[in-house]
């Protein structure tokens, strides 16, 4: 979806120099770039929030093995 409005403005951006419309086309393309940056930056908070959950499943799964070992050295000592 983001290659097609990058590819859609580039072709705007290129009619607009040819043919000098900036009033009727300005609206679409500022909203456009707009729609872009707002994407980009949500796909990185997306991507950051990922691998923050790996990490914290994996602090998860080293915890929950510490209390295995935990009870197995209790077990054993008794």
């Amino acid at each position: 979806m983001l290659e097609y409005l990058e590819a859609k403005v580039a072709l705007l951006v290129a009619m607009l120099s040819r043919r000098g419309e900036y009033d009727r086309y300005g609206p679409a393309l500022q909203e456009a770039g707009l729609a872009i940056a707002e994407l980009r930056q949500a796909q990185r908070e997306a991507q950051d929030a990922k691998e923050g959950y790996k990490r914290a499943l994996e602090d998860l799964d080293r915890a929950e093995e510490r209390v295995h070992n935990a009870i197995r050295l209790w077990d054993e000592a008794e």
